[in-house]
């Protein structure tokens, strides 16, 4: 399920935003996103 949903997506960077949002909705935790923000910039 989970590699059908990736490859609908395209690019595996954006399955992980997507995955990465969706833990930010569960969590509402503002220190994990801080951390997501700081990762996505390092990837970048």
């Amino acid at each position: 399920m989970k590699n059908k949903y990736s490859l609908e997506r395209g690019t595996s960077m954006e399955a992980t935003t997507i995955l990465l949002l969706k833990l930010i909705t569960l969590r509402h935790s503002s220190l994990m996103l801080s951390s997501i923000i700081i990762l996505l910039f390092s990837v970048k």
